[in-house]
C-alpha cells in the first residue's frame, strides 16, 4: 500500500498525531509550568482530548466525500481512513496510562 496524499491540513494532523503519540508516555499526571515539561504536562493532553474528536470527524467526512467519486479518489479516502483509524487507537494506546493516573484516587 502507498502512502497517500494526504495534503497540508491533514499532514499537519497526522504530524500533530505522531508527535502526541510520542508524547503520550512522559505526560504523568503532574502538571508542570516551567521550562519544556510544559508540553507533555499540560500542552499535549489539552490537544489530545481535541484529536480523539477530530480525528474520528475526519473519518466520518472522508467516508462521506467517498459517495460519487472515481475509483482512484475512493481507494485515496479509504487510505486515509485506515491511517486516521490506526493513528486513533495508536493515540488512545499511548496515553492510557495518563487516563489511569488522573482517575485513580489519591493515596
Amino acid at each position: 500500500m502507498q502512502f497517500p496524499k494526504l495534503g497540508f491540513l491533514r499532514g499537519a494532523l497526522v504530524f500533530g498525531t505522531v508527535c502526541l503519540i510520542g508524547m503520550g508516555p512522559f505526560a504523568d499526571g503532574r502538571v508542570i509550568l516551567k521550562s519544556w515539561q510544559v508540553l507533555p504536562s499540560v500542552v499535549a493532553p489539552a490537544i489530545m482530548f481535541i484529536l480523539l474528536f477530530v480525528l474520528p470527524l475526519d473519518m466520518t467526512m472522508s467516508r462521506i466525500f467517498m459517495s460519487g467519486q472515481e475509483h482512484l479518489e475512493k481507494s485515496r479516502l479509504l487510505a486515509i481512513i485506515k491511517l486516521e483509524g490506526a493513528l486513533f487507537f495508536a493515540l488512545l494506546l499511548s496515553w492510557i496510562p495518563f487516563f489511569i493516573k488522573i482517575t485513580s484516587p489519591v493515596n
